[in-house]
């Protein structure tokens, strides 16, 4: 049985902000909740606009409310926690073996992707979505210098002709100890960071050391491997041999500092053994 709960209050992030209206404002309206959206400060057009479409589309007043504003105010009103969703794989897990044929590939084609203008027809990668997050990019890629990482392929301010005033980022490739803060943080920008591991457990032991869990996915021909690595596992979505696939009907979520308020459920609780982006690239 489902009942409509009363007011219900999503607090979007920017990245991708319409989609993720989408996401949360369908199931509350379907079972009968109105609905109050705080969208990004640095992204509110895109919900703006798509509000007055709800106007032009017939549905009562108040049903779809828009609250354009900053977290620590319009957002602290709304709820007690908030958190940006992001499932994007920014750490490779890499067997031994494959390292040395993986990351040239990867870095060619990283190296590769043409950055410019989110509306130029052959631009492969846009800006980042403001000053603050381009500076948020390149302060970590320097910490995580700093800690020890090696640059796999340097990263830095980019240029774009015709656009000196973009928020524009090289992606980078980085390795290191698991402990480096590229490694443990979410970074919010191409930034890959890459891990070798010996066997089945070690790659295990190193992706459920993250404090996060959302998504991360398992590449390998043997499924029996699969399955079990993805069962072991701590993150709210493990896939295998794809990544970012969202069944309908399939519950998105996550759990310690990805969507539980950066809580730790007790042993007995499902969601115990579910944690973090990361990328396990094929064990032979």
């Amino acid at each position: 049985m489902r009942f409509p709960y009363g007011v219900a209050a999503f607090i979007v992030p920017w990245n991708p902000p319409l989609l993720l209206v989408g996401w949360n404002l369908s199931p509350a309206l379907a079972v009968g909740n109105t609905v109050v959206i705080k969208p990004a400060e640095d992204t509110p057009l895109s919900t703006v606009y798509f509000c007055k479409l709800v106007e032009q589309a017939g549905l009562p007043a108040g049903v779809v409310n828009v609250v354009p504003g900053y977290g620590e105010t319009a957002g602290a009103a709304l709820t007690l926690n908030t958190g940006q969703v992001c499932c994007t794989a920014t750490r490779w897990l890499v067997q031994e073996k494959l390292w040395d044929e993986l990351v040239p590939v990867a870095g060619k084609m990283l190296k590769g992707i043409r950055i410019g203008h989110g509306l130029a027809p052959d631009t492969q990668m846009g800006p980042a979505v403001s000053e603050k997050q381009r500076q948020r990019i390149l302060d970590y890629l320097k910490r995580g210098l700093d800690e020890g990482a090696e640059p796999l392929l340097p990263a830095g301010p980019a240029e774009v002709k015709g656009h000196p005033k973009g928020f524009y980022v090289k992606p980078a490739m980085l390795t290191g100890d698991p402990d480096n803060v590229c490694a443990r943080d979410e970074i919010f920008g191409l930034v890959a960071y890459l891990m070798r591991f010996r066997d089945e457990e070690e790659a295990i032991q190193l992706v459920n050391r993250s404090q996060y869990g959302l998504a991360n996915s398992v590449w390998t021909v043997d499924l029996d491997r699969a399955r079990r690595v993805a069962e072991s596992l701590v993150a709210g979505s493990s896939w295998i041999n794809g990544h970012n696939l969202f069944p309908h009907g399939v519950p998105y979520a996550g759990c310690n500092l990805s969507g539980l308020g950066g809580g730790v459920l007790g042993p007995d609780t499902l969601f115990d053994y579910l944690r973090p982006q990361s990328f396990v690239r094929p064990l032979e």
